[in-house]
């Protein structure tokens, strides 16, 4: 995820992996790799690490629309971190104090929210799972029936 993030993020002939990771951000409420709102590798890996960030003309914004509740207007411009908003993040870096947080901005990495939304649906996965190995027993049973029917039927003709 991070190699990706770092290198393909933004690039215009690597749109594929833009639009799928803005997918999985307003999807996921999720900004960044993985950690949450003190690590440098959620919202704040934009900015440290990314080809996306350094290849921005100025204004930069910090983090894409993506990792925004709200990317319209003033919302969109205090999420981003452009001019106007430098004392809170995304413009300041971790650790976040109290003072600091910016309600707009998705703070927790998506590999972390991908983990625990598998995690808070284990039973409904695990129940789906089930569900298609039964449909694929009773299939096997019954094609097992039929050849049987179709062999007895030749047999005795």
């Amino acid at each position: 995820m991070a190699s990706s993030l770092n290198s393909s993020y933004g690039q215009e002939s690597q749109q594929e992996v833009t639009d799928a990771w803005d997918i999985m951000q307003s999807f996921f409420d999720c900004c960044g790799v993985v950690g949450g709102v003190n690590s440098t590798t959620s919202w704040a890996y934009y900015k440290y690490y990314t080809a996306w960030f350094y290849n921005q003309t100025e204004p930069k914004e910090y983090v894409p629309d993506s990792c925004c509740r709200n990317a319209f207007g003033l919302n969109r411009t205090r999420c981003v971190g452009a001019y106007g908003f430098d004392h809170m993040i995304p413009h300041l870096g971790p650790p976040v104090g109290a003072t600091q947080e910016n309600d707009n901005l998705f703070t927790e990495g998506c590999y972390t929210a991908v983990i625990d939304f598998l995690a808070e649906n284990v039973r409904i996965f695990a129940g789906l799972a089930a569900g298609v190995g039964v449909l694929m027993i009773m299939g096997m049973v019954f094609a097992i029936c039929l050849c049987r029917r179709i062999k007895d039927d030749f047999l005795f003709d």
